[in-house]
């Protein structure tokens, strides 16, 4: 695999895949972290012009452009913005569709998505200065160098049969009234951090509204309730070693100013199910494999 001139590109359209690719590390903005994204360029079908890929863990057979236009599929080419100026370029199906009034591209780098089918790995690694995607690294890299010494755990990822299937199963509680439930987690991205059954739900709206009668999943008076509202515990009954991750009050609440938030909880709509979103979870950085996630804390 060679380079270009003017440009850093690695080739993959015209490789094997199951040849060794190298570590290629992508820059990630952090506009909101319910929305990571990267920069690049579709030339096939925008010209020049930079487009945005947000990062998401949805079960997305094809990278997905939302564009005005008629609806069309079609293998394109893509150039990923790199960590050192130049270009990452691979070839995946595209799928564009009509009725939307911004340009948007969704790249999904979870374990049922279309990207490791191509590669081997895909961390997403948050540091105090920024975040990057990293692609084919090994473990022990990722370890050694996105991770507090020994938090380090993986979950296995099934196979869902169904589309609102889990991903994986585990434990959810809080940590107040004995609330807590069996469940599968299956990976979105979206507007929620995670989504709890009603019983799990409710006394953490009876909080806000004791406080906000307006309450609409925005509410006031946020550091007071902030300091009310609990502490969710997340654990991964299929992880090794065992994995727990806590989500506090600060985490499942996106500051707004003026000590307003909004809340980033949502209701399960199969009681036996709850969405989580781990790329929206605080201090946690991921590794995705195709048989696996990994968690561990931020460095």
């Amino acid at each position: 695999m060679g380079a270009r001139c003017l440009a850093v590109i690695i080739p993959l359209a015209c490789c094997a895949f199951d040849a060794v690719v190298a570590v290629v590390r992508l820059p990630v903005d952090l506009f909101s972290f319910t929305k990571p994204v990267i920069r690049g360029h579709l030339p096939g079908l925008y010209g020049g012009e930079e487009q945005l890929f947000e990062l998401r863990v949805d079960r997305m057979n094809t990278l997905i452009s939302f564009s005005p236009g008629p609806y069309a599929s079609s293998n394109e080419r893509a150039f990923l913005t790199t960590s050192d100026g130049g270009y990452f370029d691979f070839t995946s199906a595209i799928v564009r569709h009509s009725g939307i009034n911004f340009t948007h591209v969704g790249m999904s780098i979870g374990p049922s998505g279309p990207l490791l089918r191509l590669f081997d790995s895909l961390d997403l690694v948050h540091y105090a200065q920024g975040a990057e995607l990293v692609i084919n690294s090994d473990l022990e890299d990722f370890e050694n160098s996105a991770c507090t010494p020994g938090s380090l755990f993986s979950v296995a990822v099934s196979k869902p049969k169904i589309i609102m299937g889990g991903d994986t199963k585990g434990h959810i509680r809080t940590a107040f009234g004995n609330h807590s439930t069996n469940t599968e987690f299956s990976f979105v991205s979206g507007a929620h951090l995670l989504t709890l059954p009603n019983h799990m739900i409710e006394p953490i709206k009876a909080i806000i509204l004791a406080q906000d009668a307006d309450y609409l999943y925005t509410f006031s008076s946020c550091t007071l309730l902030r300091s009310q509202l609990p502490t969710i515990t997340v654990t991964f009954s299929e992880a090794t070693p065992a994995g727990t991750i806590n989500i506090t009050s600060d985490d499942y609440t996106r500051w707004l100013g003026d000590d307003r938030c909004e809340l980033l909880l949502g209701t399960s709509l199969l009681k036996s199910v709850s969405v989580l979103n781990p790329l929206m979870l605080s201090g946690v950085n991921l590794r995705f494999t195709k048989s696996s996630t990994f968690f561990c804390h931020q460095q």
